[in-house]
């Protein structure tokens, strides 16, 4: 639809756009500083657009092309809260492979997104430390999260400072994964251990691939209710889960990289219950992969593993 405009004494057509936003939330309430990046789904190089969250928790994007997009939001760093919770993207997801790209066609106003709480029992404490320096052109929009190891709870997130440094402190033993974020790019995860002989590790090297992704694969999700999938071993040959069949059937498995490639796939004879079954992976880069298993009609289950 166009829409005509006066400027500098003449009549100018040009096209009419949509506008849209929602609230931003941490736990039940609306933030009061913070902001919203809006990213176009077809080229995130840098936000199309940023916004400050308004003091009643809200974020606007006005007048913006019918196009599909992805919008991230969080605290800035004066609120008291920056460091509870984590950047989030819609609808309430941590990565940006998993973010819904929305595509409005008319003005609306229900895109809300709930922050992703890093601590909610507050149970961080302990003496490890995780730091190191991330090797990107443009430090300003790298955020480095850290994962427990199925990469399902967010401990921790922090943006890199001017120099491409960041820091996790007050950590418990136990194994995490250290995961550097920049929309729309590439990068490798890493799985790391800390103990009382390793309580810290510093001066860890991360590099971010210039190659842009494809985002390949929906959010993931159990289709059926009635599988179950454990990821809980992996080495240099094989990656190794325990699944949960209703039934005798054969199982199609497809494992597809960050760029929505396939890069595995075969077939599993299942028996009813639980059993072990494996996937070939000598030949793959340690990195973050998915995992879709089908039966002979549907998918039924998607996953994410590390390895």
């Amino acid at each position: 639809m166009l829409m005509f405009v006066y400027f500098g004494g003449a009549l100018y057509a040009q096209e009419k756009g949509v506008s849209f936003g929602g609230h931003v939330y941490s736990d039940d309430f609306p933030i009061t500083k913070g902001y919203a990046y809006l990213y176009r789904y077809e080229n995130m190089d840098a936000p199309y657009m940023i916004t400050e969250i308004d003091t009643l928790g809200f974020y606007y994007f006005y007048n913006v092309p019918q196009d599909k997009y992805i919008v991230y939001a969080g605290l800035s760093l004066d609120d008291p809260n920056f460091g509870q919770f984590a950047f989030t993207y819609y609808p309430n997801v941590a990565l940006w492979q998993d973010a819904r790209p929305i595509a409005p066609t008319s003005d609306t106003w229900n895109y809300h997104i709930h922050l992703i709480n890093q601590d909610p029992e507050n149970n961080l404490s302990g003496a490890g430390r995780i730091s190191g320096k991330v090797d990107n052109g443009n430090s300003d929009m790298v955020d480095v999260m850290l994962f427990d190891p199925t990469l399902k709870k967010v401990i921790s997130h922090m943006p890199v400072n001017k120099r491409g440094s960041f820091e996790f402190n007050n950590l418990p033993w136990g194994e995490y994964v250290l995961y550097p974020q920049v929309v729309g790019l590439s990068t490798q995860p890493k799985l790391l251990y800390i103990n009382e002989q390793t309580s810290f590790l510093s001066d860890l090297e991360i590099e971010v691939s210039t190659q842009v992704s494809v985002v390949g694969i929906e959010e993931t999700e159990k289709i059926l209710s009635n599988y179950e999938l454990d990821f809980y071993t992996a080495n240099s040959n094989s990656i190794n889960f325990k699944l949960y069949s209703p039934k005798t059937e054969v199982i199609d498995y497809t494992l597809f990289n960050l760029n929505g490639q396939i890069v595995a796939q075969g077939k599993w004879n299942t028996t009813a219950g639980s059993y072990d079954y494996n996937v070939d992976v000598w030949h793959m880069p340690t990195q973050m992969y998915f995992l879709q298993l089908s039966d002979k009609n549907n998918v039924v289950l998607k996953a994410k593993c590390l390895f």
